[in-house]
This record gives C-alpha cells, sequence and structure tokens, in this order.
C-alpha cells in the first residue's frame, strides 16, 4: 500500500477511535457533552494517529499493536475508575473528592487549569506558581492542553489520556529497541512486564510527570540503535530528547542520558581490540562516571535529611527500632525498608478503605513479583557479560541497582514517592525482567527459585509481625529475632543450595 494510501487509511482510524474516546471522556466529564466530544475527540484522534504512526515505525508486528492496545486501553480504564471511584469510595479530602490519586498531580492540574483560563500572560503566573511543578515543564503542558482542549471545562482525564498515550508510546520504543539488543522473546516479554506492572498502569492513568519522562527514556534508547550508521541522527536525537527530558525532570534527564550513553559506550568499547584504546576508554569512562556520581550526591544529599526525618516520623516501628539500638543504623535500616516498599506484608493487612488495600495490594504484589527476577538478574548479567552486548546488559543492570537503592535512600519508606522514583526506571526494570525470563526459559536455574523461596519466608514472617501488631494474631516473638530467624532462614536455604549443587556436580563427575 503506499504511504499516502496508509496515511489515509490510519487517519480514518485515528478519526473514528478519537470519536468514540472523546463520548468516553466527554460522559465521565463535567461541562457540554457536545463540546467535550468534539474537543476531546479531536484531541483523541490526534493522539491515536501518533500511536499508530508509532506503530508503523517500529515494525507494525501483531503482537506489538496487541500490547499497544491492551497497554492504552488498560490505562484509560484505569484512569476512568479512579477518577470516578474516589470521589464516592476514597477519603473526604480535596484531592479524592475531585479524583485524583497524587496529591502532586491535584496541586498541579488544578493550577494549570487556572492559567489556562485565566486570560492573563502565562509566563509571568507559572513563575508564582513554581511550587506546583518544580521543573515548570508539565505545568506548562497541561495548561497549553486546557487552554486549546478544554477551557470550557475542567477535564482531568484529558491528562490522563495523554498519560496514557505516553506510555504506549514509549512501550513501542522499547520493544522495537529491545528486540534488536536481545531478541524477540526477551523484548516481548519485557514490553508486557512494562504493560502490566501495576506501578506503571497507576501512573500511566494519572496527570504525573513520569509517563512523559518514561516515554522520553524509551525514545532515547531506540533513537540510539543506529549510531554506528548515523552517527550525526543519534547524537542530534540525543541533545534534542535529553532537552525536552530536562524540561520534565533534570534528574532522570540526566541519568537516562547516563545509561543510554553508557550502553552506546560498551557496545562500541566492545568492538575496539587496540588495548591502549581500550585502556584510554575504560579511563574516560570511569572519570565520567565519577563527575556524574558527585553531581548525583550533591542532589541527593539536599534532601535526605528532611526524607529521613519524615520516614522516620511516619512508620512507628522505624522509630522504636532507632531509639532502642540507635541512630547509627539509620541509614541501612531506612535503605532496606525503603527497597521493601510498598511492602507486601503490610498491604495485606491495613485496615483502609477497600479501594485503597487494593491498591495497596495490586502495587506490592507487583514489586514483590519483580524482585526475585532482579536479584537473579544481577547475579546472571555477571556470568554472562561476555554474550553479545552482555557487557550492555551488565551495565543496565548497575545502574538500575543504583537507581533502586538511590531511590530508597532518597524517599525511605515513602509508600508512594519511593517507588514512583524506582519506576522512572521502568524501561530498563522491563528489560531486565525479560533477559531473565527468558534466560530461565533455557535451562534449569535452580538459584532464581532459592531466591523466590527466601522472599516467601520474608513475606511470611513479616506477615506474622504485622498481623500480631495489627490485630493481635499469632505468637508475640521480638523483632530482633524475628530478623534472627528470617536471616537464618535464608542462610539455610543459601548454604543448602550450595551444598546440593555440589552434590549433583560430584554425581555427574563419577
Amino acid at each position: 500500500m503506499k504511504k499516502s494510501h496508509l496515511l489515509i487509511n490510519d487517519s480514518l482510524w485515528a478519526l473514528t477511535t478519537g470519536a468514540a474516546l472523546g463520548v468516553v471522556i466527554s460522559a465521565f466529564s463535567a461541562g457540554n457533552f457536545w463540546l467535550g466530544w468534539l474537543k476531546c475527540g479531536l484531541l483523541g484522534a490526534i493522539l491515536v494517529l501518533g500511536l499508530i504512526r508509532v506503530w508503523r515505525l517500529t515494525g507494525a508486528g501483531r503482537t506489538l499493536a496487541m500490547l499497544m492496545l491492551v497497554a492504552f486501553t488498560l490505562r484509560m480504564a484505569f484512569g476512568i475508575f479512579l477518577n470516578q471511584g474516589l470521589p464516592i469510595m476514597g477519603f473526604d479530602n480535596p484531592v479524592q473528592n475531585t479524583g485524583y490519586v497524587f496529591s502532586d498531580a491535584h496541586d498541579r492540574d488544578q493550577v494549570a487549569y487556572q492559567i489556562a483560563v485565566s486570560g492573563d500572560a502565562w509566563t509571568p503566573q507559572f513563575k508564582e506558581n513554581i511550587a506546583a511543578d518544580q521543573y515548570g515543564g508539565l505545568l506548562a503542558f497541561s495548561t497549553f492542553v486546557y487552554g486549546i482542549f478544554s477551557a470550557d471545562e475542567h477535564r482531568p482525564l484529558l491528562m490522563a489520556l495523554i498519560s496514557a498515550a505516553a506510555m504506549t508510546t514509549g512501550l513501542a520504543f522499547l520493544v522495537s529497541a529491545a528486540t534488536r539488543k536481545w531478541g524477540v522473546k526477551a523484548a516481548v516479554i519485557a514490553g508486557w512486564i512494562y504493560t502490566l506492572y501495576p506501578d506503571s498502569i497507576l501512573l500511566g492513568s494519572s496527570q504525573m510527570r513520569e509517563p512523559i519522562l518514561i516515554c522520553l527514556t524509551c525514545l532515547l534508547f531506540w533513537s540510539v540503535q543506529d549510531w554506528k550508521t548515523k552517527p550525526l541522527y543519534s547524537m542530534i536525537s540525543i541533545l534534542i530528547i535529553s532537552g525536552v527530558t530536562c524540561l520534565f525532570s533534570l534528574p532522570v534527564a540526566g541519568a537516562a542520558i547516563t545509561v543510554v550513553l553508557g550502553t552506546v559506550f560498551f557496545e562500541w568499547f566492545n568492538s575496539q581490540t587496540k588495548h591502549q584504546t581500550r585502556r584510554l576508554a575504560i579511563l574516560f569512562f570511569v572519570v565520567s562516571l565519577g563527575v556524574i556520581s558527585l553531581a548525583g550526591w550533591y542532589w541527593l544529599k539536599e534532601s535526605l535529611s528532611y526524607e529521613y526525618s519524615i520516614t522516620v516520623s511516619s512508620s512507628g516501628w522505624i522509630s522504636a527500632l532507632l531509639a532502642q539500638y540507635g541512630e547509627q543504623y539509620k541509614l541501612p535500616l531506612i535503605t532496606f525498608y525503603g527497597l521493601t516498599q510498598p511492602l507486601l506484608p503490610a498491604a495485606l493487612v491495613d485496615e483502609s478503605l477497600p479501594i485503597w488495600k487494593g491498591l495497596a495490594i495490586f502495587r506490592a504484589a507487583g514489586w514483590f513479583f519483580i524482585i526475585p527476577f532482579l536479584l537473579y538478574g544481577f547475579i546472571s548479567v555477571v556470568k554472562n557479560r561476555k554474550n553479545e552486548n552482555g557487557s550492555v546488559l551488565l551495565f543496565v543492570s548497575l545502574a538500575l541497582a543504583a537507581w533502586i537503592l538511590i531511590s530508597s535512600i532518597r524517599a525511605g519508606g515513602d509508600q508512594w514517592d519511593n517507588p514512583r522514583y524506582r519506576t522512572t526506571f521502568l524501561p530498563w526494570i522491563a528489560i531486565m525482567v525479560g533477559w531473565v525470563w527468558a534466560h530461565i526459559g533455557q535451562g534449569k536455574h535452580h538459584w532464581f527459585w532459592r531466591i523466590v523461596a527466601m522472599e516467601v519466608v520474608f513475606v511470611l514472617v513479616f506477615l506474622d509481625w504485622y498481623l500480631y501488631r495489627n490485630f493481635n494474631w499469632g505468637p508475640a516473638i521480638p523483632f530482633p529475632y524475628l530478623i534472627l530467624f528470617l536471616a537464618a532462614s535464608i542462610v539455610l536455604i543459601f548454604v543448602g543450595g550450595i551444598l546440593w549443587d555440589k552434590k549433583i556436580t560430584s554425581k555427574k563427575h563419577r
């Protein structure tokens, strides 16, 4: 089919789908239905056309089409459910009464609409309301959207629609890039993880900056895949995409460009044969990483004291443990607590409202499903570093581990900021899980299941502790003995695994 015919066909599909989206969004929004349908339908048609063109650009495969359809539909449905359900089933506060999950989204979105309809110059108002959006990019973008498509009535679902489209766009670029690097199987699994990961769904259905940041990260990674044959194109793409990302979050832009350029560096490094070139390249890489680390520490240290105090004050048992055993354990304890958030045992016994209890379990189950893949992946990539693109994956895994650790240190045990920061690295999380899943399918990997067993013990031990703490059920085991039992169980699984493997190996050599 000719390109012109394809564009006409895609446009007809986009107009039809956009009209349907306009009906849905206008039906669940305040204001005049027909005017809302016209404006929302127009925005929907533009976004759908963009998604179709991205699908064609990244391969136009059936599996990718299914992934994109599921990703977009799931996020829109979830966004509508939360928008309509929270005012009825949520807590009685301004955020939830207007259908928002995140207070940040509520504050920024309300300000954006007020600026859009104020009739005054926008730029001075952006400066006055900088507290609503630290970097200003999303506030400006939201204001533009409301000013063009919803000036007659505030329709928050329009920004949810954009978030869903942004996440779906990122999915297409991620699957395309991962296919070229690690094969179809790993890429498709990564796509499903990206699509179904609970925090990805929650953020992708909300008026947050993370969907745009994740989309831009995926686009950046995809844009450098042809750096060998199109170096100038890749460099221009890096500069433009990174510049746009900085408008929404400077730290995330820095982290994204570091990881993407790191993948390019190691791919280039593997092709070098001269020892002198390799030594100089490693020296340059280490120095660059050191500079980036110093910049990151400068950003991180500013908020550590405040975030630690918030974590301690909001968690009774952490406060009690620090009071009992001393402040010297604050950093490791809060970091470990942050790594486990959202904590599945706590979510299971939470006495909150049903909608929030359901969200807590949904998010925690997703994170605890991911953890064994990440832990096993960090070990496996070291063993496979000499394979094709093995060093690239090793670098990605180290960068991912560092970012997860930074997220835990910076936001501590916060139930929302910590996982939100972590989810900005969703493309790399999905790639790691996809690679491990595909890797496990190629043979027996006993240590993966031993890691799963360790996690099951962890969940059961802390579930017992939370049940006693909340409902006085089960034995009253002091916390230090609980940790001792947990550590002993993990050591037993670890040592037992080593002895079992040695026994099997010795039998094979007889």
